[in-house]
């Protein structure tokens, strides 16, 4: 086919006329004339597509699909996108799919797998066409409730293959096998639509329905074309249209307008207004006309046209031309292949595309950049991947060179290079392979620089391509790798070379200065050889930058200034490599390094960094353009950044956002006259105006998509420790209680943008476990251990600096163990009281046992102890008594022996006495007689009984204490002889021993003891002695 299409391009290009009439003969160019028309169309309107392409992204069976065949696509109120396939249906979350299929042991899942259509109705509920069913969903539970459709009396099953929204209440289902059925969304009844009669006329085979702005009811069929009617007449009366027609699908389209989809007859357009039918595309051969067509989806600027064979289809409606997207085998950005059934735009105005047999291709509506790329077995491409430099002319041509591709062209929105069709005079094998810069000098030449091929200048009016070598034949370049270039106000061109410095052609008189590296001088001379861009301020200073430092030259006294990064000075400037030079409308200079942006201080002769820590994507700056609107827009290793310069605001975008690349070329940038800017890459171009670049304004919800517990997924209704955890799906649940066993789990989660998923970034906290915010970049999950019993907020969103998203909360009650509930502790609390009260009151009674046993041991030990003290004391008392009564008996021995002694003395002295009387009786002397008188007398003397008893009473008190005084006070009566005569018989004195004291005789004593009875008033029967004992 490639050799075919090689004759072709040499039958339709070549001048030669010979040539031509013998290829014309030749059998190969026979079959070649068949397809010259669809080769034509092919090439034409695959121009268009390389200028502003669709890039696709492929989900498949790899990804998680059930089915690479789809059906139908949708989304449902939460952003889930939802794929009908021939074996299941799926929701997407932008993570995973969730699928459902037919499962004999559940009531509740899908009848059939074959799913055919999908509809989401004015509730927000999903409706699926099946089979052998109508099924509707339950978001919370997962569950599917079915209605069976009837159909012919031997026919229980049909196919259900559209439903559309009639009312509120009423939807219209359109089924292969069964007609048209009405079904009451309220009541789930169903009924028919359409009088016996009409049903024979379009059929059972009902493909597709829609409702005009006059409430007519538009029917597509399989078999028997197209029909409307006016439900509200009551005579229905039903016109057709192309009979025997397969209709695929009938949309809006204007005012009075409806489009019809066929599957033989291309795409009509009928007016509701005259109900007549013409078809949409005009007989244009520049116009792709498709006959198979399965799907239609319109929007504001586009009709996109989904085909059998011939790819997607884009409509332009104000330009009125086709853009034909198809598979390209080595190109995986395009659509998966060329059969597609089903277009699905959703809130974001994605596009997705359902394929037979091909999955799903995606083109994300990314931001407003255009990319152009190189599509190998595309002519229409990119001559490389690698664009080296841009620029605009003074003629609005697009120039862009490449690094082995040569030169590319734009003009009129053509792109032109030497590999393919639309090569005009301008593309030249004249040029090189590798073109490093581009610039058009003051008198419009092309100035091209190359790697190590030189300069070559394309002069416009002559349209001729010449060497710098030829031009200027006498001036030698210093080296032929070629960086850049800048023309200055006295129309000098500054070449910058990479090795050889910097070259100035004087183009007025054809000289040439090379400033270089002098290592004689170096502080006058540049810092280094190897130059990247050169730049003139309104001063007329020079600035080139180096590979090692940034220079600043004075043409006027051609000295020079170096700027080099130091490390000990925070005002140096931060890199020594310098890719770009600029300045913004306040004159303010600001170079591009390897290691930031800087802006120059012009006052303070020091420099401003930028970095990524400032908000850089990266820190190094290929390219920098003043957007005159207090902007500037950075190239960068790591994607594009617009940076403010009022408050120095960095907006980055990447391949995200719809570049190409990520990686940028040094100096490959170029503005244009439309306020357009172009930026190569090494994947590419990619262009766009400024002001279409919009902050998003979009709120992106966040999902949960899973809960695992100890890395098990717990479903609806799943037993997990003896209990059901979710009773409806995670997704719609606020709340789950937990176990503390149950304490290692992990939250999945999803943003649904489809625009931006590689974009989106997440950022999560944990409240009661901690308030502040965790950004986890790009991840779809995080994972907790050991969390503590309690209640906590899990919240998770999107985190984007412009705009602030919704946050998705979820209430995580992790429940103590019996032992740590309040009602335990309390209960533990009031028994350990009780028990501690018991023990208590056990403590007492034993203490009171112990101290009662101790009380009756103390008791008998104190009772026999006062026994012992009794006895000690009876011992004392009868040891005292009996000292006592010894020591009385003793003095009373010793007064009965003094008075004895004295009984005796005085019985002695009496019978001394009377023997001494008898003796002086018998004297004759009388001096002795006398003498022996006067002895007598000292005898008597002798027994003064007063004195006696005052020695007795003393020394008889001492030994009867107060017994003299008692009987005194008692017996005051008694005479002092009656109180000798007591004290006598208390001392038990026989009555011959008182007779002797009281010097009377035995009688007397008796008389006076008789009397002393009576005066002691004493009875007869009381014996005296005892009684004086007593007292």
């Amino acid at each position: 086919m490639l050799d075919l299409c090689n004759l072709f391009h040499a039958l339709e290009y070549s001048r030669n006329a010979t040539i031509h009439y013998i290829i014309t003969y030749t059998f190969v160019m026979i079959i070649s004339k068949l397809l010259t028309l669809a080769l034509l169309f092919f090439v034409l309107s695959d121009i268009h597509t390389q200028i502003r392409p669709i890039s696709f992204n492929h989900l498949s069976l790899h990804d998680g699909l059930p089915h690479n065949t789809i059906n139908d696509i949708t989304q449902d109120k939460l952003g889930n996108i939802w794929i009908a396939t021939d074996d299941g249906v799926s929701y997407y979350n932008n993570n995973q799919f969730k699928t459902f299929k037919y499962n004999k042991l559940d009531s509740n899942s899908i009848r059939n797998n074959q799913v055919l259509k999908l509809h989401i109705d004015n509730k927000g509920k999903l409706w699926l066409g099946g089979k052998v069913s109508l099924e509707l969903y339950d978001e919370m539970t997962e569950t599917f409730q079915h209605f069976y459709l009837p159909n012919l009396p031997m026919q229980e099953r049909v196919h259900v293959i559209e439903i559309y929204q009639q009312n509120d209440s009423t939807l219209l289902i359109g089924t292969d096998g069964g007609g048209l059925r009405c079904f009451n969304t309220n009541t789930y009844t169903q009924k028919e639509v359409l009088p016996l009669d009409c049903c024979d006329k379009i059929g059972l085979r009902v493909s597709a329905i829609h409702i005009d702005e006059k409430e007519r009811i538009w029917l597509g069929t399989l078999d028997k074309g197209l029909f409307v009617f006016d439900p509200n007449n009551n005579n229905i009366k039903i016109k057709s249209f192309c009979a025997n027609s397969e209709i695929r699908n009938i949309i809006a389209f204007k005012k009075d307008y409806i489009l019809v989809a066929t599957y033989n007859q291309g795409l009509l357009k009928v007016c509701t207004r005259d109900l007549t039918l013409e078809p949409f595309f005009s007989s244009n051969a520049n116009q792709a006309s498709p006959q198979r067509i399965f799907d239609l989806v319109s929007s504001e600027k586009y009709l996109y046209i989904g085909t059998d064979g011939d790819g997607l289809i884009k409509y332009n409606y104000a330009t009125k031309e086709n853009e034909a997207y198809k598979n390209y085998g080595t190109n995986t950005k395009s659509v998966s292949n060329n059969v597609i059934r089903c277009i699905f735009r959703d809130r974001e105005q994605n596009l997705w595309l359902g394929h037979f047999n091909g999955g799903i291709s995606l083109a994300r509506n990314k931001k407003c950049f255009t990319n152009l790329n190189n599509t190998p077995l595309s002519n229409n491409s990119l001559s490389h991947s690698v664009v080296t430099s841009l620029l605009e002319d003074n003629d609005h041509n697009i120039w862009i060179g490449t690094d082995g591709g040569g030169l590319n062209f734009i003009k009129n929105g053509v792109l032109y290079n030497a590999n393919n069709a639309n090569s005009n005079n301008i593309i030249s094998d004249k040029f090189p392979k590798n073109i490093l810069a581009l610039y058009q000098d003051k008198n419009s030449n092309i100035w091209l620089g190359s790697y190590l091929q030189g300069i070559y200048i394309y002069n416009p009016n002559d349209q001729s391509i010449k060497s710098f070598n030829t031009l200027y034949p006498k001036l030698k370049l210093s080296n032929n790798d070629i960086r850049c270039f800048m023309q200055d106000r006295l129309d000098k061109l500054w070449i910058g070379t990479n090795g050889g410095g910097v070259n100035i052609v004087n183009l007025k008189d054809k000289t040439l200065q090379i400033l270089k590296k002098d290592t004689s001088n170096l502080n006058n001379s540049l810092s280094l050889d190897w130059v990247r861009t050169i730049f003139e301020d309104e001063l007329g200073y020079i600035w080139i930058g180096t590979t090692y430092g940034l220079n600043t030259y004075d043409p006027i006294n051609k000295t020079f200034r170096h700027y080099l990064y130091n490390e000990n000075d925070s005002g140096s400037i931060s890199g020594d490599i310098i890719y770009s030079i600029n300045q913004d409308d306040d004159k303010q200079i600001w170079i591009g390094t390897e290691a930031g942006l800087n802006k120059y201080n012009r006052k303070t002769d020091n420099f401003t960094h930028y970095s990524v820590e400032d908000g850089l994507p990266s820190n190094t700056i290929n390219a920098i353009i003043n957007t005159h609107n207090r902007y500037l827009w950075l190239s960068t290793n790591n994607g594009l950044s617009k940076f403010g310069l009022k408050d120095t605001s960095f907006v980055n975008y990447n391949i995200t956002d719809g570049l190409l690349s990520n990686s940028f070329v040094n100096g490959s940038f170029t503005s244009s006259h439309d306020g357009k800017l172009y930026f190569g890459s090494i994947a590419g171009l990619s262009y766009f105006k400024p002001k279409d670049i919009k902050a998003d304004t979009i709120q992106i919800p966040t999902i949960l998509t899973d809960f695992k517990i100890q890395n098990r997924s717990i479903g609806i209704k799943d037993t997990i420790n003896n209990r059901v955890l979710l009773n409806k799906s995670i997704t719609y649940t606020d709340t789950v209680e937990l176990l503390k066993k149950e304490n290692l789990i992990t939250i999945n989660y999803s943003s649904l943008s489809y625009a931006y998923n590689d974009k989106v970034e997440y950022e999560y906290r944990l409240l009661g476990f901690s308030d502040i915010w965790n950004n986890n970049k790009k991840k779809n999950s995080v994972t907790y251990t050991n969390l503590k019993a309690g209640t906590y907020t899990f919240q998770i969103r999107v985190v984007d600096n412009s705009i602030e998203h919704p946050i998705r909360n979820l209430t995580i009650i992790v429940l103590p163990p019996f032992y740590e509930t309040i009602w335990f502790k309390l209960i533990a609390l009031i028994s350990l009281i009780a028990l501690l009260n018991y023990l208590y009151l056990l403590r007492l009674k034993i203490l009171k046992k112990e101290r009662d046993i101790l009380q009756y041991k103390y008791t008998i030990k104190k009772q026999e102890a006062e026994k012992q003290q009794i006895s000690l004391n009876d011992k004392i008392n009868d040891a005292q008594k009996q000292y006592e009564k010894n020591e009385m008996d003793y003095k009373s021995a010793q007064l009965i022996s003094t008075t004895v002694l004295l009984t005796h003395k005085n019985e002695r002295m009496t019978q001394v006495k009377n023997k001494i009387s008898t003796f002086c009786k018998e004297a004759d002397d009388p001096a002795l007689k006398e003498n022996l008188k006067e002895l007598i007398k000292t005898i008597d003397s002798e027994f003064k009984v007063e004195e006696d008893w005052g020695r007795f009473e003393e020394h008889f008190n001492n030994v009867h204490k107060d017994f003299i005084k008692r009987l005194k006070e008692k017996y005051p009566e008694l005479s002092h002889s009656y109180l000798r005569l007591c004290a006598y018989l208390k001392l038990d004195l026989s009555t011959k021993e008182i007779a002797s004291l009281m010097n009377i005789s035995h009688r007397g004593v008796e008389k006076s003891r008789s009397r002393l009875r009576k005066k002691l008033n004493l009875a007869s029967e009381i014996k005296l002695n005892s009684f004086i004992a007593s007292i």
